[in-house]
């Protein structure tokens, strides 16, 4: 069997043990003989609770915003765009004996 899954949906699942109040359920389906794994929150405010996390967030946007975008001062002015394109990679790794195909979101290109 071979797994397809984004690389934070697999630290989902291992952190489980450590992260017990954190709510949610894997999406499972087959296709093409691949098992795709999905997480699906039960609770889409519980990573956004926390104002520190959220400032987090904001900074990490905006630091990507500084590194990819030539344009200084339209990353000065405007504001963060979470929905903003972003861009993957996909990796064939092995845990164990296993195939896996990982997804892995990158914070910028350069084009």
């Amino acid at each position: 069997m071979q797994f397809l899954s984004f690389r934070n949906n697999l630290s989902k699942l291992l952190l489980t043990p450590y992260e017990p109040n954190n709510e949610w359920e894997i999406d499972v389906c087959i296709v093409h003989g691949v098992i795709c794994l999905g997480i699906v929150k039960l609770d889409e405010n519980q990573e956004f609770q926390n104002s520190t996390h959220q400032k987090s967030i904001y900074w990490g946007y905006k630091f990507e915003d500084y590194c990819t975008n030539p344009k200084l001062d339209e990353v000065l002015t405007k504001p963060v765009d979470p929905q903003s394109a972003k861009y993957y990679t996909i990796n064939r790794v092995h845990i164990g004996s296993i195939p896996y195909a990982l997804s892995l979101q990158l914070d910028g290109s350069v084009e």
